[in-house]
């Protein structure tokens, strides 16, 4: 059998498997919370911005987009937004913060985590922004309901997301916003405005036992002993699962 502890901690669980070019099939939490808020946003909103889309002229930027046009996991940082082409609206998601890890009992661990959920609709200019602008504060409001629900129905069937359990983020919550205004990479104002909307969201992942620690069995053997503080009588209580059922 493998060495290994045989444990899991949110969605990540030992021994490591389904590796096969990239750890980052491992960060499954984090493609979960792209997945779910990127069908629950083009969900609720496509048909608003379909219908100011609709008045645009021909060649705008936005003409054919949904309200999430592409994804990114990676903090949306100049570096990044250098390297990598995006599509508008964008929406990322990334950890961010300090992480902290407590006890909640002698046989299980919690890690708390923040992460940053950036909306960008792109560059720009002032007649766009009045026209397209409000959605930002609009997704926060839903997001927050999401998060409360755990679930939309547009993703996996409305299937609950987050829950304690192997494999699980065990509870999400959006904490705060900041913004709409300039994008954090951007820079300096005076440039080309990337207009977005900030939002914190904060998780907890528990420990729990990785089945694959137990070996497979066909019967059980019990024995129970039954008793008070200074006297139990062993074996009271047996049973076998491996005898077949009689009918009298």
């Amino acid at each position: 059998m493998t060495q290994s502890i045989f444990q899991s901690i949110g969605d990540l669980s030992f021994p490591i498997a389904g590796v096969t070019d990239s750890l980052a099939v491992l960060e499954t939490a984090r493609a979960k919370i792209v997945g779910l808020f990127t069908a629950a946003i083009n969900a609720e909103w496509s048909a608003a911005w379909n219908a100011v889309v609709g008045t645009l002229p021909t060649g705008h930027p936005f003409t054919s987009t949904v309200p999430v046009q592409d994804t990114l996991e990676l903090e949306p940082t100049p570096q990044v937004m250098q390297q990598r082409k995006a599509a508008f609206p964008l929406l990322c998601v990334y950890t961010v913060g300090e992480a902290t890890y407590d006890q909640i009992t002698l046989q299980e661990e919690r890690l708390t985590q923040e992460w940053g959920v950036d909306y960008i609709l792109g560059p720009l200019d002032i007649g766009d922004i009045r026209k397209f602008g409000d959605i930002c504060r609009g997704i926060g409001k839903l997001l927050r309901v999401v998060c409360r629900l755990r679930a939309h129905p547009a993703y996996e069937s409305g299937a609950l997301q987050f829950y304690e359990g192997s494999g699980n983020l065990a509870t999400i919550e959006l904490t705060s916003q900041q913004g709409p205004g300039q994008a954090s990479f951007a820079g300096d104002e005076g440039g080309t405005l990337y207009y977005a909307i900030s939002f914190k969201l904060r998780t907890t992942e528990t420990t729990a036992d990785n089945v694959d620690g137990f070996g497979n069995f066909d019967a059980a053997d019990l024995s129970v002993g039954v008793g008070n503080a200074t006297e139990i009588v062993p074996d009271l209580i047996q049973a076998d699962t491996s005898i077949p059922l009689q009918r009298g």
